[in-house]
């Protein structure tokens, strides 16, 4: 059994389109690097269990991202597992408890910890409100645009469908009524506040442009993707320590355990997540506190997966791994962020992973250095693949 399927459309070497689900361009594409990714999955599924390939491939064929990206995270904890030396059951048995845990990690015969894998989002928009959006952003990928690229803005989702002919109209008319010269001019003098903007509105959902002046190289041409940034135009609060808290309360699920459960949480979305979010996710958020006196210091809330007002919490997790958004080009960039349970009823051993870790010793934080990602993974010294 095999991860992709033989190609079935013919799409070259062209960049994957927005609204274009990540399996199928995938499998399809004819890009030198999109040929290694594929070799690279095919080598870690290999490694799995035959009773749970069917499973797998098929959440990972899924047209629906959430569940395609859930796939590749386990097909991703799998590899570590079985790179660090563990042999990875999936779905073990625990004692008295309908749910199981993703996987059991054993080694040398020998059961030594269970991982639970989570994924989360931190988009505000559902994956059908998202799908609208980006095929309005393929439709602008295909405009005829010679003298500028496009930043793009957007404000909310729309609640239905808009005119893509209709945008293309209307954005192709304002477009033409530019003069190159004149605008980038007002870049090259940096007044960007003079630089022209067009709105436009789909039933109370409103696009802003901007454009940007091609180069000598790209101007003229119209095989290069128009979009060259694209942004809410709104600021919104990413709360990634509230999504690492709650991944790991939720994964709070077995009552009394034999081992250490190590929580595995992939947090998908525009920014990475760092030390501070996870810190404050798991431990409290850290707040300034100021005396009338003038005296100040910092201390945590307890309000973290693994303290509350009343004390430790949640302590069956033992400790909790966070990534940022994982794809298959980040797989040897995007380090996970390892933490260990000072509460915990029973600690995962720091060896367990080779690697980097961080664990509470005298109240005070220790980073235990470990070795990179890519080299925890086996990935090759290429890795990266080649963008062509």
């Amino acid at each position: 059994m095999t991860l992709f399927e033989a190609q079935k459309n013919q799409i070259g070497v062209r960049p994957k389109r927005y609204s274009e689900p990540t399996y199928p361009y995938y499998r399809d594409s004819e890009r030198v690097g999109v040929s290694a990714i594929r070799d690279l999955l095919e080598i870690w599924f290999a490694e799995i269990p035959e009773t749970e390939k069917l499973d797998l491939k098929k959440r990972f064929r899924s047209p629906i991202e959430l569940h395609h990206r859930a796939a590749l995270f386990e097909l991703y904890l799998h590899r570590l597992l079985v790179s660090s030396g563990h042999t990875a059951e999936f779905h073990p048995v625990v004692e008295n408890k309908a749910t199981r845990p993703d996987f059991l990690a054993t080694l040398g015969g020998r059961p030594r910890f269970y991982v639970e894998a989570v994924t989360v989002g931190d988009s505000q928009l559902t994956e059908v409100e998202e799908n609208r959006v980006n095929l309005v952003y393929d439709t602008l990928n295909v405009i005829e645009s010679p003298d500028f690229f496009l930043s793009v803005s957007v404000d909310g989702a729309p609640s239905s469908s808009p005119s893509g002919a209709q945008l293309r109209k209307d954005l192709g008319r304002w477009l033409s009524s530019l003069d190159w010269s004149v605008v980038n001019a007002y870049y090259s003098s940096g007044d960007f506040a003079s630089v022209p903007t067009y709105i436009w509105e789909h039933k109370g959902w409103k696009v802003e442009f901007e454009p940007i002046p091609k180069g000598p190289k790209t101007r003229g041409t119209k095989s290069v993707r128009a979009i060259a940034l694209t942004a809410p135009q709104k600021a919104r609060r990413v709360s990634h320590d509230l999504m690492v808290r709650e991944a790991v309360i939720s994964k709070n699920r077995y009552g009394k355990l034999t081992l250490p459960l190590l929580v595995a949480v992939q947090v998908v979305g525009d920014f990475p997540v760092d030390l501070y979010d996870v810190l404050n996710g798991l431990l409290g958020q850290e707040s300034f506190v100021v005396r009338r006196d003038g005296s100040s210091w910092t201390e945590r809330i307890a309000n973290g997966a693994w303290v509350s007002r009343s004390g430790p919490q949640n302590t069956t997790v033992s400790a909790a791994a966070v990534w940022s958004t994982l794809v298959p080009w980040s797989f040897a960039s995007v380090e996970p962020i390892m933490v260990h349970n000072p509460f915990a009823e029973i600690a995962l051993s720091e060896t367990t992973l080779p690697i980097t870790q961080h664990k509470v010793c005298d109240g005070k934080l220790q980073e235990l250095k470990g070795c990179s990602i890519s080299t925890a993974l086996c990935l090759p010294a290429s890795w990266p693949p080649p963008v062509d």
